[in-house]
C-alpha cells in the first residue's frame, strides 16, 4: 500500500508541476492589448502600459484622409490605397501612397518625408517632435522595451480635422526563447504522466496485491 500511496503522489506533484508550468508560459503571454486609433485624432493614442518584453503589434481596418465621414481618400495601415482617391489631384496617391500631400503645398505628416500619408505610426513619445521620434507600425511589427513604456500609434497625416475612419490595433506580448522552453517542458511532463499512467497503474496493482500476500502468509 505504500507504494501505491507514493506512485500516486508523485504523479500528482507531477501534474502540478506542469500545471504550474503551463500557467506560467500563460501568464507570460497574457499582456495584450485592442485599441482603436482613429484617423482624426493629431495627438498620439494610448496603446497601455507593458513590461519589458518583446511585442507583436498587428493593426487593420481603414481609414479616410479627407471627406468628413465620406470615404473619399481611402487608406490602409501601411500607407498603400485599396483605390484611387475621390479628391481631386491626390491619384497620384494610388496605389502604392506617398508621404507628400502635394495639393496642399507638398506637405508631409508627423512621419516627415519617411512615411506614406495614411501610414499607421508607433512613437513612445507621449509628445513627439520629430519624425525620428516613430516607427512604422503598418499592418505589423515587432518592438522590444527594455523597461516598462507605454505604446502610443498615430494616424500619419498633416491634416486631421477632415479624416474619419480608425484602425484596430492589437498589441500581443512575443513569447520568448525561454517561455518557449517552458512551454516544452510543461507538455513534456504531462505526455510522460500520461504515458506512464497505465503502467503505474498496473505496478501499483501489483505491487498491493504481493503487500496482500505477504500479510495473509504472515497472519
Amino acid at each position: 500500500m505504500t507504494f501505491s500511496l507514493q506512485t500516486t503522489v508523485t504523479r500528482r506533484a507531477r501534474a502540478a508541476m506542469a500545471a504550474a508550468i503551463l500557467c506560467s508560459f500563460v501568464a507570460v503571454s497574457a499582456a495584450s492589448a485592442d485599441v482603436l486609433v482613429p484617423g482624426i485624432d493629431s495627438a498620439p493614442t494610448d496603446l497601455g502600459l507593458f513590461a519589458a518584453g518583446s511585442y507583436d503589434i498587428t493593426a487593420s481596418g481603414t481609414v479616410s484622409l479627407a471627406g468628413n465621414g465620406a470615404p473619399l481618400m481611402v487608406t490602409n495601415p501601411d500607407g498603400t490605397l485599396p483605390s484611387t482617391p475621390l479628391i481631386p489631384g491626390f491619384s497620384y496617391l494610388f496605389p502604392n501612397g506617398s508621404p507628400f500631400d502635394i495639393p496642399d503645398g507638398n506637405i508631409t505628416g508627423p512621419g516627415g518625408s519617411t512615411f506614406d500619408l495614411g501610414a499607421l505610426l508607433g512613437t513612445l513619445n507621449p509628445s513627439p517632435t520629430s519624425a525620428a521620434d516613430f516607427f512604422l507600425i503598418g499592418y505589423g511589427t515587432e518592438i522590444a522595451l527594455s523597461t516598462s513604456e507605454h505604446i502610443y500609434a498615430l494616424v500619419n497625416d498633416p491634416v486631421y480635422a477632415d479624416n474619419s475612419g480608425a484602425y484596430d490595433v492589437v498589441v500581443t506580448a512575443a513569447p520568448e526563447p525561454a517561455s518557449l522552453t517552458l512551454l516544452g517542458v510543461g507538455l513534456f511532463v504531462l505526455w510522460t504522466i500520461q504515458r506512464r499512467g497505465p503502467a503505474s497503474a498496473g505496478g501499483t496493482a501489483k505491487a498491493t496485491l504481493v503487500s496482500r500476500s505477504a500479510a495473509r502468509s504472515h497472519g
